[in-house]
């Protein structure tokens, strides 16, 4: 069986918060998730630009952005 990989990336500029994401991802089994994280939406941004993920967590209350 092959296994699944989901790229998750966490903009997110509560560490805590991010740890707490990437600590549940971890517990499952099936898909395997690949967890990345940015703190600022530009940093999200900027990594957006040089690699593909599946999911984007995206918190809307930034410090380089406010809202959707």
């Amino acid at each position: 069986m092959k296994e699944t990989t989901v790229r998750v990336l966490a903009i997110e500029d509560n560490p805590d918060d991010a740890e707490l994401i990437k600590l549940m991802l971890s517990r499952v089994r099936d898909p395997v998730f690949a967890f990345f994280h940015a703190v600022r939406l530009s940093d999200g941004l900027a990594l957006l630009d040089e690699q593909s993920v599946d999911v984007v967590l995206l918190d809307l209350g930034l410090p380089d952005s406010q809202g959707i």
